[in-house]
């Protein structure tokens, strides 16, 4: 279910702003915000972004061997 309360979400120093965006939404009864989505992709992006640059580096056998 999709709250009815419309948001927008706004980044000013990436000149990225969503408008009408539901503040929440619901997943197996879990309400999740949209902003905390966000968040949380660009946390995993940012991950793989690391691995993939330690892999390329040849420290991602460092990494393994801890």
């Amino acid at each position: 279910m999709i709250s009815r309360i419309a948001t927008a979400i706004e980044f000013p120093n990436l000149h990225i702003k969503i408008n009408s965006l539901p503040k929440t939404f619901s997943v197996f009864g879990f309400e999740i915000s949209f902003y905390g989505l966000i968040i949380a992709i660009g946390m995993l992006l940012g991950i793989f972004l690391v691995l993939y640059e330690a892999k390329k580096t040849g420290q991602i056998l460092i990494l393994l061997s801890l």
